[in-house]
């Protein structure tokens, strides 16, 4: 092929300037419009769309889309152009003109020497778009409105789904903020132009639906009333009180403090005194502990004397003393068989004093030996308005001597050492 007339045409399509349309370039060397994805000529909602769903695997853009959605020009597509893009469509700023076309002009118009600038500028103008580009939309993101939950001063957006990403901003505590998907423990999330991931465990959705049924409580084993606490604990404010057989909300329930709504007031009541409607007693989390409280009464040293009062039994192949067997085995054994050893005791008394609503756990650890050196032993921790008392069974049950909500170092008890926390 002789190229010479070609290039003949094409010098004099360039020196006839006064014949061509001004545009950003010619069609063959013209870079991208960034965040026009769309090519309206204009940053819009529709814009948005697109780039969001690529970030969230809804829709993938083209090589060509990419480029034009790389707002900041790292080569990189991700939350941050997001976020440039958001902040052009709010300054309503339009686009630099561009063709209708970023496809690559073919060698068609310019094949004779005959051909005119203005048959180039009109096969700029009216070609078809690139058949890969997204279809242009209308619709909005849809979105739900979302608050902060257990967030004192603020919450960070961060650009990736995990916490060493950067933060793109804060969202303070209390204020509103837009949601547009989860994906498992964050969400895509809005706040004053800035979009990027929250961790879901500090946000809440706003108008959340009513409980349904099958989460309506009332109460249990109580005569007069039941006290609706500021906070899961038995030192608490009283905010309310709930009547004997009324009918309330659960919100929340760990099976040690439940939070609970009655005629408007929402607080924390003992979930050891409220059973679900429909449901017997056989379905709470420690039916055994409940069934001998019922017998002896809901009354922690009344627990403690219950656990400490069982018939010693240890030191055999059949009965562990190791923080690998669960506390609800050892719990189960002590109250099916009355008797057993450190480890037995202590769990019946830690699942008798989280029924009756404290917290409380079994610690897993060594005291001294008569013998000299140590063995293993175990005991529980009572926490009471951040005070941690050791509550131990065996120590009574060997000695005779109080071991009932006494502390660490305390004249006449064991040394203890603490290994592992078992609950």
């Amino acid at each position: 092929m002789n190229i010479k007339p070609v290039i003949a045409s094409l010098l004099a399509i360039a020196l006839s300037a006064e014949f061509i349309t001004p545009c950003v370039g010619s069609a063959d060397t013209m870079q991208p419009v960034k965040g026009d994805l769309n090519a309206d000529g204009h940053f819009t909602e529709s814009d948005l769309v697109l780039l969001q769903d690529h970030l969230m695997d809804k829709a993938v853009l083209s090589k060509e889309l990419s480029e034009k959605a790389d707002m900041n020009g790292d080569g990189k597509v991700n939350s941050f152009d997001l976020v440039l893009l958001r902040q052009a469509v709010e300054k309503n700023i339009n686009a630099p003109t561009q063709p209708a076309t970023t496809a690559p002009v073919t060698t068609a118009p310019v094949t004779t020497t005959t051909a005119k600038a203005t048959t180039v500028t009109t096969t700029q103008t009216t070609a078809p778009a690139t058949t890969t580009a997204a279809p242009v939309t209308t619709a909005k993101p849809k979105y739900d409105l979302y608050t902060t939950y257990n967030v004192t001063t603020y919450l960070n957006i961060r650009t990736e789904t995990n916490t060493n990403s950067p933060v793109l901003g804060t969202i303070p505590a209390g204020a509103e903020f837009k949601v547009t998907s989860i994906n498992g423990s964050w969400a895509y999330a809005e706040y004053n132009g800035v979009i990027g991931w929250v961790n879901t465990a500090y946000i809440t959705k706003k108008d959340t639906p009513v409980e349904p049924a099958d989460d309506i409580y009332t109460t249990y084993k109580v005569t007069i009333y039941m006290n609706i606490r500021k906070e899961p604990n038995v030192g608490a404010a009283v905010l309310g009180t709930i009547p004997a057989y009324a009918d309330f909300k659960v919100l929340e329930n760990d099976n040690l403090w439940a939070k609970a709504e009655y005629n408007g007031v929402t607080g924390w009541v003992n979930a050891a005194y409220i059973i679900k409607k429909g449901t017997t007693n056989s379905a709470y989390k420690y039916p055994y502990a409940a069934a001998t409280l019922d017998k002896v009464g809901w009354d922690l040293k009344t627990a403690f004397t219950q656990a400490a009062s069982i018939k010693y039994y240890g030191h055999t192949d059949d009965m562990p003393q190791d923080d690998k067997t669960t506390m609800e085995w050892y719990a189960n054994y002590g109250f099916k068989n009355g008797k057993g050893n450190c480890y037995v005791m202590a769990a019946m008394f830690c699942e008798m004093a989280r029924a009756i609503g404290y917290e409380c756990h079994q610690i897993s650890g060594r005291v001294p030996l008569s013998a000299g050196g140590f063995g293993p032993h175990s005991w529980t921790e009572v926490v009471i308005d951040g005070t941690t008392y050791v509550c131990d069974p065996d120590f009574t049950n060997e000695t005779g001597r109080n071991g009932y909500m006494i502390t660490y170092g305390q004249s006449g008890t064991w040394r203890y050492i603490k290994d592992t926390t078992m609950n």
